[in-house]
């Protein structure tokens, strides 16, 4: 049941990774997404391991999960800082105007709009 679960969890989040991705960079994001999740996982079960031979499994499992939130908030605020920082985006000059910015309509040039313009025959 832990490797289908483990098959489905990859498997879905593989695939929002290459939805989220823009087009020309996919590759790119996909590989660091890969390198990571396999890095971590081998991280993670090698700081486990050795401080669950000197502290106990308990103990090593708590500081992971401890160290696994520190991470997380601490990403999260580097996301928030980054997103304040960001200058706003100011409209264009015709905009402050009161310009209409809109394309024209396209011609009708369908034969019926013909026929009632009084095309001659």
């Amino acid at each position: 049941m832990a490797g289908a679960s483990s098959l489905v969890s990859s498997s879905t989040s593989q695939a929002l990774v290459q939805l989220a991705a823009p087009v020309d960079r996919r590759g790119r994001f996909l590989g660091a997404y890969v390198m990571t999740s396999q890095g971590f996982r081998v991280g993670s079960g090698l700081l486990i391991g050795v401080l669950g031979a000197g502290l106990g499994a308990s103990v090593s499992v708590g500081i992971g999960a401890a160290l696994l939130i520190v991470l997380t908030a601490g990403l999260l605020l580097a996301i928030v800082v980054a997103a304040r920082r960001r200058t706003p985006i100011e409209p264009p000059a015709d905009a402050e105007a009161g310009v209409d910015q809109a394309a024209p309509a396209p011609k009708d040039t369908t034969v019926e709009s013909h026929l009632e313009g009084g095309v001659p025959s």
